[in-house]
């Protein structure tokens, strides 16, 4: 889990038979006791999220997929970038 901007993000690998998809996914955390609701990032049977970076100076996010063997590069609201 790593936090950025008042926000806590992780993988999650999903389950083998796909009845639990694999995420990548955020919380924001307020300082007190409230958290909001959980935001996924990124959703998709195709991939399995083994290891998250965040990039702080050019705001992105670094993901190893297992999977497709290769690392996907989003902003950080889960949208690709170049």
């Amino acid at each position: 889990m790593l936090c950025f901007y008042s926000y806590l993000y992780w993988t999650e690998l999903g389950s083998i038979d796909l009845s639990v998809e694999a995420r990548v996914a955020r919380v924001r955390i307020a300082g007190t006791h409230a958290v909001s609701a959980v935001e996924t990032l990124i959703s998709t049977p195709l991939i399995q999220p083994n290891s998250l970076d965040l990039d702080l100076t050019n705001r992105r996010m670094y993901i190893a997929a297992a999977h497709i063997r290769g690392i996907l590069v989003c902003d950080m609201e889960g949208k690709p970038t170049l």
